[in-house]
């Protein structure tokens, strides 16, 4: 009797010490996002230097890609066009583009299937002088106003100049550089100028009292895609989908807060660690796909219609969408109706 008494209580311990053997084992290779897998897939982003590549930056940082089994590296360039090509030609799997960007490139590529966004941020600011205001005739109204010398600015001022009912010929538009246009604005050469960062900070910290912000309609917003090439979402639906957890993780992580967040936005868009908070207020981190972005798609496309003397067609944005992995991860987060 006592023989099977202690028999039971042997096998009885040896199970809960499996159980709890397991249980370790689990969670040091399963839950802990500083443990990394023995074999990962190796897959390039390309970038540029921006703050939203923070949210990959972490998710490098704590192993999240890793947790799911996969080898992530950003490679940062000079500029979107650049990381763009990379992913033309197949040197890498992802790449991250403004939705402006974009819409441009879809005019003339199939080859790209949006991800997610990885975050929204203004693009452009539209500054007066605190005594003007935009249409009111009891007080001084902008008529002067200093335009960067840059393609893509000529569209959010057309939505600047349609928000705010400006009719033809209202306006003087001088275009100049973004450093003589702040001159020329604090010294009463304008009475409106068109700006965007890096000059929105060094501007902001220093006249904030004088000047102000005027609408200039939601266009002013953009967003910072993750595109991936369509062959390679195609013959990769796991891994696009482990990229999007793990870039999930890293959004809760970042929300969270802590000392580490400013000096990766720091690392990240190349800022000091002042203009970085700067930059952390103005951004919103989210890993969706909103329905705004396809109005905002939309609309920057007739645009590019518009200027352009060629037979160019609308795409149809939703087959440049690939929803399935967003929708496998956190279908919560995917707003488009498709």
């Amino acid at each position: 009797m006592e023989k099977n008494v202690l028999l039971r209580t042997t096998i009885a311990t040896l199970l809960v010490c499996i159980i709890i053997a397991g249980l370790i084992i689990y969670y040091i290779v399963l839950l802990n996002p500083d443990s990394t897998p023995a074999q990962l897939d190796k897959i390039l982003i390309s970038t540029s230097s921006n703050t939203p590549n923070v949210l990959i930056y972490i998710a490098e940082q704590h192993h999240y890609f890793a947790f799911e089994g996969l080898d992530v590296d950003a490679a940062p360039y000079e500029t979107q066009e650049e990381a763009f090509s990379t992913l033309q030609k197949g040197e890498s799997e992802l790449c991250v583009l403004t939705n402006d960007i974009f819409a441009e490139y879809a005019l003339f590529s199939k080859d790209m299937q949006i991800l997610c966004t990885l975050a929204k941020t203004p693009r452009v600011d539209f500054m007066v002088h605190k005594d003007f205001m935009i249409h009111n005739m009891n007080t001084k109204t902008v008529k002067k106003v200093g335009v960067p010398d840059y393609p893509l600015v000529e569209y959010y001022l057309d939505r600047f100049i349609l928000y705010n009912k400006f009719i033809d010929n209202e306006l003087e538009l001088s275009y100049d550089s973004c450093e003589n246009i702040i001159q020329g604005f604090i010294n009463g050469s304008y009475d409106g100028a068109l700006i965007y960062e890096p000059y929105t900070y060094s501007f902001f910290t220093r006249h904030q009292e004088q000047y102000m912000q005027v609408p200039g309609s939601n266009s002013r917003f953009v967003y910072y895609l993750l595109v991936a090439r369509t062959e390679w979402v195609n013959t990769h639906p796991d891994q696009a989908e482990g990229i999007l957890r793990a870039l999930v993780r890293a959004e809760e992580w970042f929300k969270k807060g802590n000392e580490h967040t400013l000096r990766y936005v720091a690392h990240t868009s190349g800022a000091s660690l002042e203009h970085s908070e700067f930059l952390l207020k103005r951004h919103q981190m989210h890993i969706m796909l909103p329905k705004e972005l396809l109005i905002v798609l939309e609309d920057q496309t007739r645009w590019l219609i518009d200027q352009n003397d060629g037979d160019l067609q609308m795409p149809n944005y939703l087959k440049y969408i690939y929803f399935k992995p967003l929708k496998e991860v956190s279908p919560e987060r995917v707003e488009i109706v498709h």
